[in-house]
């Protein structure tokens, strides 16, 4: 679970990193490999490995058609719980494919990133991901997300 801190609280009540040389190393990060970590953590559910790639005051509109963790959400404490509402999905994952990948920056620590996604498993099949992430300091700053998810019958 992410760690909050009393000497290194972000603005929304959640300090993902250990300590200030831990988030000085994720910020040192290529835009490259901030999109591996996105990645990795995001296919192991790690919560608390995935709120690391957010700035304390980024902001993810989320707009997914069916309603599915549709919402504003800020800092690490907000991406957390989209979390727990988007993380479901990806039980027993049959298939997640990313398509018409765009990166800028990708050898820098910051840029531009976007891309298509799908993901099908056996209870619910998620199309039309598009996302849109600006990254500053090798964290996302703002992230926009729409997709549609349907429940298999």
């Amino acid at each position: 679970m992410p760690r909050t801190t009393s000497n290194m609280k972000s603005t929304f009540g959640m300090y993902p990193f250990d300590n200030a040389e831990e988030k000085a190393a994720f910020q040192a990060r290529t835009v490259q490999e901030v999109l591996d970590h996105h990645f990795k953590s995001l296919s192991n559910r790690n919560v608390a490995e995935y709120i690391k790639d957010y700035s304390d005051d980024c902001i993810f509109l989320c707009n997914p058609l069916g309603g599915h963790a549709s919402g504003t959400y800020i800092g690490p404490a907000g991406i957390a719980k989209w979390c727990e509402e988007f993380f479901p999905l990806f039980n027993h994952v049959e298939e997640f494919n990313v398509s018409g990948a765009f990166m800028h920056g990708a050898d820098q620590n910051e840029g531009v990133i976007v891309y298509n996604w799908t993901i099908d498993n056996p209870q619910y099949t998620v199309t039309g991901g598009a996302d849109t992430i600006f990254i500053d300091k090798a964290q996302y700053r703002m992230l926009t997300a729409v997709y549609t998810v349907a429940k298999k019958v």
